[in-house]
């Protein structure tokens, strides 16, 4: 009874030890990670009351990622300092096998696997759709802003614009520069710019109206307008991105996710069997689409012409039949003379060709009418199966996803096993040697493996969202070996 009493005290004396190290982790990795988050955000333009909201809901989006690090950089600490003050040793010399010490840190693994399911599930995606509204606010108040400065520049990552007059979402009077260093490298001028929203394509729109580019080299090349044109672009939909109108699987709860599953599963049922590498198959079927396309017009001017052909020869007909009959009617009048009889027979035979010739462009346009229809029938069967590629792509990623948010969330479970005998081997005590080791272990291993998973996942078929589980069945492995070479020293 004494024995089992010593042993629950040193497990709560070890679990203290790992709570404690893991609470320093998280909060010093939570600090620099909202530091740095929220660099961004004022760099967006919020203000302190909107960066109370935002970085919340910013922060909180790291997470998932940062409880297994911080958890597993807390036990290497915890451990390295038993190891260092010789309480392993001890704890060995009365008989204490190392195994007794292993469930305070399951439990411990299991109760944050589960924080971070919930948080991954259903807190995150809450509070990036509220970021994404946000955001939006602050674009909605991006023009009023401008109206009431007499200077109006904005800053981007690489370019400041600077706006002299705003009426409603027009401006005028546009001056954007980039800047390298102390020197100005390129200058676009413009006499007004548009700005329109676009959800649907996740940021906003500039229009600019008579703009010239100006270089301290002279004029440069075409190219080098269409590149600054692009650039801006790209990077005031980076300060300013609108919320997307379907709901991204990323930003979806969990039961969403399962919803959205099961209308993909159910529009699917009408799809004889699966495609293989949907993305490819979605890329070669666009081509195909845009050959037969261009076939079809092709055939379609042919038909054209071909009718406009039977048009004439049908006039044509009409004529020679006409000068045959007034021959006809001649020669009842004043006899058949020899010039009538050869007028008469050859207008028969030009009647006659021109006959021909209508039988011939109806049997053309029948034959281009047929092989439209078959064009016809090749685009359904197509776009048929771009339905289902695209289909099959959204199920890949949702069931990613779903496989993502739980291999994220047994990712502390798992990792803990690995960092209990690192812990023990490092022999010394210290935040940044901890820090260290989980560091070399996450960014070496880890999250390499996590990338190639999720690479890989997506580019196969549905059963490649097991991929996903690369990283923590590597880290089981080592953790398995690591624990079993721990026991036998």
């Amino acid at each position: 009874m004494n024995r089992r009493f010593d042993i629950r005290l040193l497990q709560r004396y070890v679990l203290l030890e790992v709570l404690r190290s893991f609470g320093v982790c998280f909060v010093v990795l939570t600090v620099v990670l909202f530091s740095v988050s929220s660099m961004k955000l004022i760099h967006k333009g919020l203000n302190v009351i909107q960066l109370r909201g935002a970085l919340l809901a910013s922060g909180l989006s790291f997470f998932p990622y940062l409880i297994p690090f911080a958890f597993m950089t807390g036990l290497v600490m915890a451990f390295g300092r038993l190891s260092a003050d010789n309480e392993i040793l001890a704890m060995r010399a009365i008989g204490v096998h190392l195994g007794r010490l292993l469930p305070p840190v399951i439990a411990c693994g299991l109760v944050l696997s589960a924080a971070a399911f919930l948080l991954n599930a259903w807190v995150i995606p809450g509070f990036q759709r509220k970021l994404e509204t946000l955001e939006v606010d602050i674009f909605r108040g991006f023009l009023s802003r401008l109206q009431s400065l007499p200077t109006r520049i904005i800053s981007f990552p690489a370019y400041d614009l600077y706006v002299g007059d705003v009426e409603g979402q027009r401006c005028y009077n546009i001056i954007a520069f980039q800047v390298r260093g102390h020197r100005v490298c390129e200058i676009l001028r413009a006499d007004a710019m548009d700005i329109e929203l676009q959800p649907e394509r996740g940021g906003i729109q500039l229009q600019l109206t008579n703009c010239h580019v100006i270089t301290p080299a002279g004029q440069p090349p075409k190219y080098l307008r269409q590149a600054f044109f692009g650039s801006l672009r790209r990077y005031v939909d980076m300060a300013f991105k609108a919320p997307k109108v379907q709901i991204d699987p990323e930003q979806a709860s969990f039961g969403e996710l399962l919803r959205m599953a099961e209308n993909i599963e159910g529009s699917l049922a009408a799809y004889p069997g699966l495609l293989c590498r949907p993305k490819k198959v979605l890329r070669t079927m666009n081509r195909e689409e845009d050959a037969l396309l261009i076939e079809f017009n092709r055939k379609r001017r042919e038909r054209q012409r071909a009718k406009e052909v039977m048009q004439v020869e049908d006039h044509r007909l009409r004529r020679f039949e006409y000068r045959a009959q007034s021959v006809q009617e001649e020669m009842k009048r004043s006899g058949a003379t020899p010039e009538l009889k050869e007028t008469l027979e050859k207008a028969k035979a030009r009647a006659e060709e021109a006959r021909d010739a209508l039988k011939e462009g109806q049997d053309v346009i029948a034959a281009l009418s047929a092989d439209l229809m078959k064009i016809n029938e090749q685009r359904v069967l197509i776009y048929a199966r771009m339905q289902q590629a695209q289909l099959q792509r959204q199920a890949i990623d949702v069931l990613a996803e779903i496989h993502k948010r739980f291999a994220l969330a047994v990712a502390p479970l798992v990792l803990s096993l690995v960092a209990v005998p690192l812990g023990v081997a490092v022999t010394r005590k210290g935040f940044l040697t901890a820090l260290g080791v989980s560091f070399a272990f996450a960014l070496f291993a880890y999250y390499p493996l996590s990338l190639l998973g999720d690479m890989l996942s997506r580019y196969t078929r549905g059963e490649g969202a097991v991929f996903l589980w690369l990283p923590n069945g590597f880290a089981l492995a080592v953790g398995v070996v690591l624990l079993v070479r721990m026991f036998r020293r």
